[in-house]
């Protein structure tokens, strides 16, 4: 029996011949079955697992889950594996009422986004929002309603499909925004800001923001969080509704 050891090479005709060795070799005397649709599915299986497109190791492994017969499923079985994979990912890096990106994606994004700004020497732009008077929301609508009220923001970052938004903490958000100056980053929460209130049709919900910029107002992490957190201050002392630029 023909078995794959060595990696599978990069192009698409490689990794679709290798896969095809893969459906064929637990049981060679048996007629080949259809296939799954892939590669293309095995490729979306990996990528959404991955959170980037795969490369020669991720088949390696793939092949290695096939070749043992791993819950007796063949491709089948190694897609299932990866689907659930997949999404435990989802479910670990997204916040269950809001649907961006919970606190842990916004520890791994922070150290991810980071780092690359420091590679490429390139501007990293950070917004925490914070939803003006949400404690008087609560109170006067009750809490369902608060939570609703968070549904709506969170619909309303996502919509925007601008940066990586994550739930910060309980009425805080962040925007990450890569290779993005500090007046497009205030220009940014400001239609943020805009999108949040029309997103909430209830009551009036309004959003006060901090802009942070790497590496002007900070160098790492913690520093930037710092100067964003600052200047949302800044922004509620001051009024709230508003957007506040660090320094």
């Amino acid at each position: 029996m023909q078995r794959l050891t060595a990696p599978v090479r990069g192009s698409p005709l490689d990794r679709l011949s290798a896969y095809r060795l893969l459906m064929t070799q637990r049981n060679p005397a048996r007629p080949r079955r259809p296939l799954p649709p892939a590669p293309r599915a095995l490729i979306r299986a990996l990528t959404t697992l991955l959170g980037r497109p795969p490369g020669p190791g991720d088949y390696r492994r793939v092949a290695y889950v096939v070749q043992r017969g791993a819950y007796g499923g063949g491709a089948s079985g190694a897609l299932g594996i990866l689907a659930y994979a997949a999404a435990c990912r989802h479910w670990a890096f997204t916040d269950h009422m809001t649907k961006v990106g919970n606190r842990r994606s916004f520890d791994f994004g922070m150290w991810d986004y980071l780092g690359r700004a420091r590679r490429r020497d390139a501007p990293l732009s950070l917004i925490l929002f914070d939803i003006d008077h949400f404690k008087k929301l609560n109170d006067g609508l009750g809490h369902q309603a608060g939570d609703e009220a968070l549904r709506s923001v969170g619909r309303a970052l996502k919509r925007a499909k601008i940066g990586h938004a994550c739930r910060y903490g309980g009425e805080e958000f962040v925007v990450y925004l890569p290779d993005t100056s500090a007046e497009v980053a205030v220009q940014v929460a400001d239609d943020l800001r805009a999108r949040i209130a029309s997103a909430w049709t209830r009551s009036s919900l309004t959003a006060s923001a901090g802009v942070a910029v790497y590496p002007t107002d900070g160098k790492t992490s913690s520093e930037l969080i710092d100067a964003a957190d600052k200047a949302l201050y800044r922004s509620k002392s001051e009024g709230r509704n508003r957007t506040t630029l660090a320094g």
